[in-house]
């Protein structure tokens, strides 16, 4: 067998050059990055082509979740630009490639595999990253919650003990078989029970025989013990009903429609392949999709990115990937934190690109600030376009943090006075006494005039804490043409001050 093929650049390898002395390396961009700016301010057309190209030119795989209906073309154009246009996979009802998450997650490589309870924690997990605000459940759901577990996990060994296939059908094929308390609270199976025949097919395999009263401790028994227990004995209804309902909520986008058809059917391509360099693209726009795209995107994202984590380093004949998302606040779940910690030493680059950072505070039901700031914080570059948006500016500004600054005070001062005055007046008297007498009088007058005139001129400097770059700032950056933006990157030192931020113009693509 000939050897796999290394992969020929190191972490060190310049991906793009913001600065020409301060490269953009693939160990950079694996700590992930974070694109804000208004709508037409150049966030996808400019940084975010520049960094996907970068990306295709050096060999990553990747998934691409798709928010717009245009976005599967743009990124078509971009493996043509760049060769890669032979490993575009694209996910579409109307493409050929299937994916059965309940199947590959008992036959997928690695020592989890094959595991019921991964299987029906898997499918919980799904479900939870579906719905956003799933951790504000009422207090008695989580009974019936852990019901509807129970009852998946059962389902699942009861299949398996037949030699079934696991399968959605075949999960709803049990469920509709289930049994209850016929006359005399004595237990019974629909007529033509799926479930009734797997049960009997098991525990024949093992002891040849079928006898509820004589049902002992092993595991084909055990899961029958389940089903009759739960659902067949007296006065089980109104419990059983409460467990299906809440299977029937997880489990009915999984039933029928697209998801089913994409995710539930059967096998042609494993999430691995992003490993090997494919770049998936999930054609499914949230703006034609809705809902049913969101919830298909969901469900492969998050076990993509338990295949992801499953490598450590980078084995030979694999290569980096990125996880990349317009419009990402549509597309972020509690899981995503948890993934961006731990993706570094997996090679997988995240992108995320939104508008303002109230999107992201929208997209968490539970804490929403300490968790999008928790999510961000976790993306090592982040580049600002042009915003209008009060609240992203101060937190961009924030970002990038203060510094001492020195700041010039002071002026010139001209002041000028004028006076001018008159005074006059007039005296008379007369003395008498003896031997004579006497008078005398007089008039007596006068002005003055002054003027003064002072100039100064003072000048000053001090030393202040204050934001390195002001908010007001991102709201004059240019969106057309030449697509100005301001890079922060905690411990680069761009030119020419050695400072972690710099400015950069890219060309609209």
């Amino acid at each position: 067998m000939a050897a796999m093929k290394k992969y020929p650049f190191s972490l060190d390898e310049p991906l793009l050059w913001f600065d020409k002395n301060c490269p953009w390396t693939i160990r950079d961009s694996l700590e992930g990055t974070a694109i804000l700016g208004d709508m037409g301010s150049g966030k996808t057309t400019g940084s975010g082509a520049t960094i996907a190209k970068a990306f295709l030119k050096a060999g990553y795989g990747g998934l691409v979740m798709c928010k717009k209906v245009d976005e599967v073309d743009t990124w078509l154009r971009y493996a043509r630009e760049t060769g890669r246009q032979d490993q575009v996979l694209i996910v579409h009802p109307q493409q050929p490639f299937r994916f059965n998450f309940l199947q590959y997650q008992f036959s997928r490589a690695g020592e989890g595999a094959g595991y019921v309870d991964n299987a029906v924690q898997l499918f919980v997990n799904l479900i939870e990253n579906r719905r956003e605000g799933s951790g504000q459940q009422e207090r008695g759901s989580v009974f019936w919650v852990d019901g509807a577990k129970d009852l998946i996990r059962h389902s699942m060994q009861a299949l398996i003990l037949a030699d079934e296939e696991i399968s959605m059908d075949n999960l709803r094929r049990v469920i509709r078989g289930l049994p209850y308390a016929g006359e005399g609270g004595k237990p019974a199976f629909p007529d033509g029970s799926f479930l009734d025949t797997i049960l009997k097919a098991s525990i024949n395999r093992y002891e040849q025989d079928w006898d509820v009263e004589s049902i002992a401790n092993n595991t084909p028994r055990e899961v029958a013990m389940y089903f009759w227990n739960e659902f067949a004995r007296p006065g089980a209804n109104r419990q059983s009903a409460g467990i299906l309902s809440t299977f029937t909520g997880m489990a009915q986008p999984f039933m029928n429609g697209p998801v089913k058809e994409l995710f539930c059917t059967e096998t042609n391509f494993i999430p691995e392949f992003s490993r090997k360099g494919a770049i998936i693209i999930l054609n499914l726009a949230l703006d034609e999709w809705e809902d049913i795209g969101r919830t298909s995107q969901l469900c492969f994202k998050y076990i993509w990115q338990k295949a992801i984590l499953r490598r450590q380093g980078l084995p030979p004949g694999e290569v980096p990937v990125f996880l990349w998302a317009d419009e990402a606040a549509n597309f972020m779940t509690t899981a995503d934190k948890s993934f961006q910690e731990a993706s570094r030493s997996s090679w997988c680059a995240t992108v995320f690109l939104t508008q303002n950072i109230n999107n992201y505070y929208a997209a968490f039901s539970i804490n929403p600030e300490p968790n999008a700031n928790a999510l961000l914080a976790g993306l090592g570059t982040k580049i600002f376009h042009r915003n209008g948006d009060q609240k992203t500016n101060q937190w961009a500004s924030e970002t990038i943090a203060r510094a001492i600054q020195i700041r010039m005070s002071g002026g010139d001062n001209d002041s000028r006075s004028y006076s001018e005055g008159q005074n006059w007046g007039t005296n008379s008297g007369y003395n008498s006494g003896v031997g004579g007498s006497s008078s005398n009088g007089g008039r007596s007058s006068g002005s003055n005039i002054g003027f003064s005139r002072t100039d100064g001129t003072s000048r000053g400097w001090s030393q202040q804490m204050d934001y390195q770059v002001q908010p007001e700032t991102f709201t004059r950056l240019s969106a057309v043409g030449n697509i100005q933006a301001i890079i922060f990157k905690s411990g680069a030192r761009f030119e020419p001050l050695g400072l972690p931020y710099t400015g950069v113009t890219f060309k609209q693509r």
